[in-house]
This record gives structure tokens, C-alpha cells and sequence, in this order.
């Protein structure tokens, strides 16, 4: 933290919001350069030679419990969802990190569209099995009664 300009990270509400709106308007800047100036089908942020940018994001449950203004909760919601759903093929890549994934949290279509998850830390089988395969996956079946331990032998992690 000590080592960025401020404009390259946010603690409070306002800065976080501000920096959110800032990537979404660098990703309709890149998406419009790459629909206008190339010809090409399936042409990315990449493959134009832009700059990536990584949003690290730590602790997202803490800061989404602190929004309490149903529109300044929206506003994030939208600012963050855009940057995840679409972000990627204009070179911005978000990367979160929190205790827990809930619903509450995150919207499980924002976590589906996460293409890697990493546990670390004891974790239960129930709660390892939602990370994979995400809350709504009707062919998994969860009994209370699962045994302790599991094939994937989290308990050794």
C-alpha cells in the first residue's frame, strides 16, 4: 500500500467505488478499441498487446458488510459484476480473496464465473464441495450425515 499512488488503491467506501468506476470505464475504452480497430473475430486485450490489469481485492465480506446504502450497495454490485463478467477479454483481471463465499457476499453468478479457487486452511467436505461445484449444483447430494473424512482428505490439509 505504502508503495502505490493512491490512485491505485482504496480502503474507504467512496475510494473503493471511485476505483471500481474507473476500471469499468478503462474496459469500455478497451472493448470499443478492440470492436472498432480490429477486424478480427475473437480478438482480445491480449492479443492486441495491451497492458493487463489485476484488481487484488482482499477481504471483499468485510467491506461488502460495511455498505449499508441500498444504492451505494448497488452500485458496487453492478461496478464489480461488470468488471468479473466481462473484464477478462479487455486484459482486467480480478482476483478475490475472503473467508467465506456466501451468497450474501457474492452473487453466486459473480463466484461462477470465477475460473479459480483456492482453499487453504481446514475446511469441511460439505463447504469444500460448494466452493467447487458452487451452491446450486442440484446433481451433488449433501446428507448431514457424511463421514468426516472424504477422498479428498481435506482434514490432511
Amino acid at each position: 500500500k505504502k508503495n502505490l499512488p493512491k490512485s491505485n488503491y482504496a480502503v474507504e467506501t467512496d475510494d473503493v467505488i471511485a476505483l471500481l468506476q474507473h476500471l469499468n470505464d478503462i474496459l469500455d475504452y478497451r472493448q470499443n478499441i478492440l470492436s472498432s480497430q480490429y477486424d478480427e473475430i475473437g480478438i482480445d486485450a491480449y492479443k492486441a498487446g495491451m497492458t493487463p490489469i489485476v484488481l487484488f481485492y482482499d477481504e471483499l465480506a468485510a467491506f461488502v458488510m460495511t455498505l449499508t446504502d441500498k444504492k451505494v450497495k448497488a452500485d458496487y454490485d453492478s461496478l464489480i459484476k461488470n468488471l468479473i463478467l466481462k473484464g477478462r477479454s479487455a486484459g482486467i483481471n480480478v482476483v478475490l480473496s475472503m473467508q467465506k463465499p456466501l451468497a450474501t457476499t457474492i452473487s453466486t453468478d459473480i463466484r461462477d464465473q470465477l475460473s479459480f479457487r483456492l482453499v487453504l486452511g481446514k475446511n469441511t467436505p460439505k463447504d469444500t464441495r460448494r466452493i467447487v461445484f458452487g451452491e446450486s449444483d442440484n446433481q451433488i447430494v449433501m446428507t448431514d450425515n457424511m463421514p468426516i473424512s472424504d477422498n479428498w482428505e481435506t482434514e490432511k490439509i
